[in-house]
């Protein structure tokens, strides 16, 4: 089941109206360096061996560019011509980046660096990879390298042991005192600063592996699987047998003497455990794309970081220094709160948050974050379905107390509007969203009433798959449904498989709104649709004597030869309607108000009805359904645009990927064509019905259809027990 995300902007309390930003809050300023952008001619790129060593890192990136077919199919193609490499060296303590250049050296050869090293003075030691075309022999080559220009200033020579594949070797590392270490799959040697052989370690569980922090070599070695852990190297005792437990490795390193350790990938604290910098509490660039983060703590006010982004089949690397100011430039700006689940997760999200504070002149938008472990299909503990029912319930709880800053997560339950919770945006956003811009159907399906509490930003559209002889978008009523299925078995001939919940979750998705009215006070079940619903599931799904508490979280399925799918972009439409063998056609699951296909929503945004600056907050709303968002959702294929602009990049991206991107496959089983989109289109254009329901709910349903599904109680009776059950747990949860 997909959740929906409502952001809720300003949620204040009495003493909280007046609040702003004090010089004394925890808000660093930030200057940002790109390290790495991949090539518009790159259609792959990932980093590997990230070393921190004191205050640089280095990162070394490989690339894989793009071949035409004309080439990729001539006779002197060789695929190793269009790899590349690039060894990065970044200064957190400067802000400085360099690149390694070898090509006087590796003029011909095919070379990788493997590994880096700093020396005591400054310098650093690079171990390339090197491979021989003529003789396909790789073999291992040390070269002294200028960390100030990038230079190979020259070729350096070990003489290992005979016994030491060094065309396999893996890992390289210098120590303090000079002593160099030289590691492979179950091999470990060590030379003093003299060129002496001072260990020669042979161990079959040295995974090839190491880390330099606090002065301390750390050799990886395999247990318990795969799993590796690090050992210090003893060179006195000639062994590595103490766990790196009490050193940091890898992700904080310190100037000032103290200890520091980073909280997940967003939090660096100190030795008590103090919070001394979080990326929530920064209005740095860099906070809205971390996904893996390295820090550099000179002071507890001034932290260098560099992080890395991998999406899709890209990698992207920045730099960033960060500097708490004395005073804060935001003193005098009013706050707003936005709130939301794994609001992390969501770059786009993040980087929308960036721009807001940079343009705005009287707010500055801060980040709290509830984040939770979302159901799994198949999760027997039910511990995080019950996590997540627990952080419903406190939410819901906040917000009708007003004594917290947010509210998330609406999901589609409107006792938040009912509870006067939401602002109504109708009014506000009237002349923002209009037919000519905006798929007018696509928000406005959310209304309730003439009042409109959230905004889509981005939506799936569901529905029944038919032939063409029904309507794009037409709804038939349960006995008509019922009988189409009936006289085309080719289209359903997969429905026997389906068990009866299954169907009941299917169904739920697009009646429920229509089923359940919460109110304040009590939840008024519409019975007869329920019986429809049920009934419905019983005729046409497989009857199962078993069946979970917890609901299936299946609303719709993604399969190509499901009755009912979900089209969640461009490539849903394409790859379905490629392996249907015919246009998807798509009719509105039966419901009460009979209104279309159904629209699931990705992600909305809603403002609080308690927000202290609501024209901030609406203009907040504003920005998040402007092109430069949309567009990013239309790029990242996550969900369907409610912009038509975006829509139609969307459908372009896909012709220019399909011209141009090796990756085009991947995607799309087949080259998009103007049938396909003109089908997509008209596909958004019959999306009415807005769908979703509450995954407890239809737990009450599974186990109570059940025993009518056995023949022991009829529809009716079992309804009645599910109403009872039902508003008893609206009471006990949401009252």
């Amino acid at each position: 089941m997909v959740f929906l995300l409502a952001i809720i902007s300003s949620c204040k309390t009495s003493n909280q109206k007046d609040r702003t930003v004090a010089s004394t809050d925890p808000i660093f300023v930030a200057t940002e360096k790109v390290i790495f952008l991949p090539d518009a001619n790159v259609s792959l790129s990932q980093v590997s061996n990230i070393r921190q060593n004191g205050d640089v890192v280095l990162v070394n990136i490989q690339m894989m560019y793009e071949v035409d077919e004309e080439t990729r199919n001539s006779s002197g193609y060789n695929p190793l011509d269009y790899i590349g490499e690039k060894s990065i060296v970044y200064s957190l303590s400067n802000n400085t980046v360099t690149a390694f250049d070898t090509a006087d050296v590796f003029p011909d050869a095919i070379s990788m660096c493997q590994s880096i090293a700093i020396r005591p003075d400054g310098m650093a030691e690079a171990m390339f990879l090197v491979f021989d075309e003529s003789t396909y022999d790789m073999s291992a080559h040390w070269l002294l390298m200028n960390l100030s220009s990038g230079a190979a200033e020259k070729e350096l020579f070990y003489p290992l042991p005979e016994d030491f594949p060094s065309g396999d070797m893996m890992a390289f590392e210098i120590d303090e005192k000079g002593n160099r270490y030289f590691c492979t799959e179950g091999v470990l040697v060590v030379y003093d600063s003299e060129g002496r052989l001072i260990l020669n370690l042979k161990d079959p569980q040295i995974s090839g592996f190491l880390l330099f922090a606090d002065g301390k070599v750390a050799l990886s070695k395999e247990s318990e699987g795969n799993r590796l852990n690090y050992y210090i190297v003893d060179l006195e005792r000639g062994n590595a047998d103490e766990e790196a437990k009490d050193v940091q490795f890898g992700q904080v390193a310190s100037q000032d003497g103290s200890k520091y350790s980073a909280v997940g990938e967003t939090i660096v604290a100190d030795e008590s455990g103090e919070e001394i910098f979080s990326w929530l509490n920064s209005d740095a660039d860099l906070s809205h794309y971390l996904k893996r983060s390295y820090y550099h703590v000179i002071n507890p006010d001034t932290i260098s970081a560099i992080g890395i982004v991998e999406e899709g089949n890209q990698c992207r690397v920045y730099g960033c220094s960060l500097i708490r100011a004395k005073e804060n430039p935001y003193t005098g700006k009013n706050i707003l709160y936005l709130g939301g689940m794994n609001l992390t997760s969501d770059m786009e999200l993040m980087s929308a948050v960036y721009e807001y504070n940079l343009f705005s002149d009287n707010a500055y938008l801060k980040i709290k974050n509830y984040a939770y472990d979302e159901p799994v299909e198949g999760d027997e503990s039910s511990q995080s379905h019950q996590q997540f029912l627990d952080i419903q319930k406190q939410l819901l709880s906040d917000v009708k107390n007003g004594n917290v800053d947010i509210v998330a997560n609406m999901a589609h339950y409107n006792w938040f509007s009912d509870n006067d919770a939401l602002m109504d945006l109708s009014q506000s956003l009237e002349g923002f969203i209009n037919e000519q811009v905006y798929y007018e159907n696509l928000i406005y399906a959310f209304r309730e009433k003439d009042k409109l509490f959230q905004i889509p930003l981005s939506v799936s559209i569901n529905g029944l798959v038919v032939g063409d002889d029904v309507g794009i978008g037409e709804v038939m009523n349960w006995e008509e449904t019922a009988d189409y299925f009936s006289k085309n078995v080719d289209v359903y001939s997969s429905l026997s498989r389906y068990p009866q919940h299954v169907w009941i979750d299917y169904l739920m998705a697009g009646s429920s709104q229509d089923i359940f009215s919460m109110s304040d006070k009590s939840l008024i079940v519409d019975r007869e649709e329920l019986a429809n619903v049920i009934c419905f599931s019983q005729e046409n799904g497989k009857y199962s004597d078993t069946w979970s508490e917890s609901s299936l979280i299946r609303t719709v399925s993604m399969g190509s030869d499901d009755p009912i799918v979900s089209i969640q972009n461009y490539a849903d439409l394409i790859n379905i309607s490629y392996y249907q063998g015919r246009l998807l056609s798509l009719a509105g699951l039966p419901s009460l108000n009979n209104q279309g296909l159904g629209i699931t929503s990705f992600s909305s945004v809603a403002v609080s009805s308690q927000c202290a600056k609501p024209e901030a907050a609406i203009d907040f709303v504003k920005l998040l359904l402007a092109s430069e968002y949309q567009n990013k959702i239309a790029s990242n294929n996550k969900g369907i645009p409610v912009k038509r602009d975006s829509v139609e990049l969307q459908i372009n991206n896909a012709i220019k990927m399909s011209e141009s991107d090796a990756m085009f496959s991947y995607y799309y089983s087949t080259k998009p064509t103007d049938a396909y989109a003109a089908r997509y289109r008209e596909i958004i254009e019959a999306a009415l019905q807005r769908n979703g329901y509450n995954p407890e709910i239809i737990s009450i349903i599974h186990e109570e259809s059940s025993i009518f599904f056995a023949g022991q109680k009829s529809v009716d009776d079992v309804i009645t027990v599910i109403e009872s059950r039902i508003s008893t747990l609206f009471k006990e949860k949401f009252s």
